[in-house]
């Protein structure tokens, strides 16, 4: 998505200096973010010539109040690029409504611009030779920051990702963690109340990821609605407060893990190694399995990497309380028994994931997903 912050830069205006920003329009009432059947279409073309159209969003309604992280999550193509642009104000529905804190972002989108911060991340995004303080003041224009208020706004925001300090450095003398703390500072001048995260600790070590996500959470509490998509399922596990799982530009769910996991009908993975001589046919434990969950497999070196994504089981099947993964457990143990084969020893039981159910969504029949 790195083309977006291009053309942000391009439809944001600067205002004059010594003016003030416009007061916040819908105060704590009104969402950070609203969608309302939202579509999306694009003309076609073939040999340079328009022909149809190609539909990206179809009736998409999400919300994203304060306080809480909205999550975006799907396959690549599925339309998550299209519905952050639009968010952002940088692409127009072909109908439906769009509102930014109680602000018409259809009708006023220089002002629904003013209210929304957006962080898009990587290495690129700054003058790497200017100093932090250069970038910034340049980004708080933008922002349309009145110009006595700004290196003040810019102390702030730099205070609250933890670079006070690093004014007068080079950005490229950052390191890769610092320089994505920054993206988000410079996503949060003009105190936004909507926050646009794409992948926010994409290529960072476990140690800045998790600093990213605390700060992520902390930017959340202090009253921000944050819109997050991600490829890391572990980290909008961690993070949101509601997932959004789009596919072919639908929202397919919308709700709390809880409910993605009902949606997606799994209860519980069973994972395990094979070596070829304890099971040559895969497709053998697939059969098995058959319409009670989903087989994954992958090689491994010289063996199989096994996941069975198994199917909620009803309260009857269930049986008493916390007896479901030991019943997997037996199951597991008589069908390698009745073909003379030995248990994994690292057979593992445990709860679904949201990856677990993601995966289960994308191996339904007819959706795109490469495994």
């Amino acid at each position: 998505m790195a083309f977006i912050l291009i053309d942000f830069i391009k439809h944001s205006n600067i205002g004059i200096r010594e003016g003030c920003r416009s007061p916040q329009a819908g105060g704590d009432e009104s969402p950070a973010l609203a969608l309302s059947h939202v579509w999306r279409s694009f003309a076609g073309k073939r040999g340079g010539r328009k022909e149809g159209s190609q539909t990206v969003l179809s009736d998409i309604s999400l919300k994203v109040d304060r306080r809480k992280i909205q999550a975006l999550v799907g396959l690549n193509g599925a339309g998550k690029t299209t519905l952050v642009k639009i968010a952002s104000t940088l692409l127009t529905p072909t109908r439906g409504e769009v509102s930014v804190d109680g602000v018409d972002a259809l009708a006023d989108p220089s002002q629904a611009r003013k209210r929304l911060g957006l962080v898009l991340g990587g290495d690129r995004g700054f003058y790497p030779r200017a100093t932090v303080m250069a970038n910034m003041r340049f980004f708080a224009d933008l922002a349309d920051v009145p110009y006595r208020q700004r290196d003040r706004e810019i102390g702030r925001v730099l205070e609250a990702v933890g670079l006070n300090g690093k004014e007068r450095h080079a950005v490229y003398e950052l390191s890769r963690g610092q320089t994505q703390r920054l993206h988000i500072a410079r996503g949060l001048l003009g105190s936004p109340s909507l926050l646009l995260l794409d992948e926010p600790t994409d290529g960072l070590d476990p140690s800045a990821a998790l600093r990213i996500r605390s700060l992520i959470r902390s930017v959340a509490d202090s009253g921000v609605g944050i819109l997050l998509t991600s490829h890391g399922m572990e980290e909008v596990e961690e993070l949101a407060d509601r997932i959004a799982v789009i596919d072919s530009g639908r929202i397919l769910v919308d709700g709390s893990l809880e409910v993605v996991r009902r949606f997606a009908d799994v209860g519980w993975v069973a994972s395990f190694t094979l070596r070829p001589d304890q099971l040559a046919d895969p497709g053998i434990l697939i059969d098995w399995v058959g319409r009670r969950g989903v087989v994954l497999t992958r090689p491994s070196g010289p063996d199989w990497m096994i996941s069975i994504l198994w199917k909620r089981a009803s309260e009857k099947e269930l049986g008493p309380a916390g007896a479901e993964p030991i019943r997997l457990r037996r199951g597991m143990a008589r069908f390698f028994a009745d073909r003379s084969l030995d248990c994994p020893a690292d057979l593992l039981v445990r709860p679904a994931g949201l990856e677990d159910a993601f995966l289960a969504l994308a191996a339904r029949p007819g959706a795109e997903a490469n495994l």
